[in-house]
């Protein structure tokens, strides 16, 4: 059950009511960024380090898991872990 944590968090869990309630209107998309490289990790690539925190986040905002993922990344600081990656994840139309 790894990157849950934060769908306890008061602002996620505001931000849940403010979807759920259609306050914000249709949810076209989602769109998120981790910029700062935080502790460099010699055993995980930044995948694995961080998105699970951020797709358990959308998943728990969207009350729904992707259909589709796709992932590519780069290794610029170390050979074969990459350290930048780009994911799209794709949900079922009717919850975007």
């Amino acid at each position: 059950m790894v990157g849950h944590t934060f769908i306890y968090n008061p602002a996620v869990r505001r931000l849940k009511e403010y979807i759920d309630s259609d306050e914000l209107g249709d949810i076209c998309y989602i769109y998120a960024v981790r910029v700062n490289l935080g502790r460099i990790r010699k055993d995980i690539n930044a995948m694995w380090n961080f998105a699970p925190h951020d797709i358990s986040i959308i998943n728990y905002l969207l009350g729904e898991v992707p259909m589709k993922v796709g992932a590519t990344g780069y290794s610029y600081i170390q050979d074969g872990i990459e350290d930048v990656v780009f994911m799209n994840l794709v949900y079922p139309e009717n919850v975007l």
